[in-house]
């Protein structure tokens, strides 16, 4: 379950870079960055959280912070969510702009 929840979340943020790569506006930008917040999320606590009660959630593989990979992946879903709240702060900056000059 762990494996496919990850693998989802891949595929989904492929398909909003992809978007935000096409189409540079705030939704975009938005959509980029709940995607790359719900990783980091997911990232976070599958390693940190005791989720056994929960039969939906899956289980941790190796539940520490050890394992090569982990803390690279952390943060690199954090980083993206900041990415994408500057991509919208600047497309927003934009389009105000575009606004003003088209007055």
């Amino acid at each position: 379950m762990g494996t496919a929840l990850f693998a989802a979340i891949r595929l989904v943020a492929l398909l909003a870079a992809a978007w935000v790569r096409l189409n540079p506006r705030r939704w975009s930008f938005l959509l980029a960055g709940l995607v790359a917040a719900v990783a980091a999320v997911a990232v976070i606590t599958h390693d940190l959280c005791r989720l056994r009660r929960c039969r939906s959630v899956a289980r941790p593989v190796s539940p520490t912070w050890a394992a090569p990979g982990k803390t690279p992946s952390s943060v690199a879903e954090v980083c993206s969510t900041v990415l994408a709240i500057v991509g919208i702060c600047a497309a927003s900056v934009a389009r105000r702009r575009s606004d003003r000059l088209a007055r």
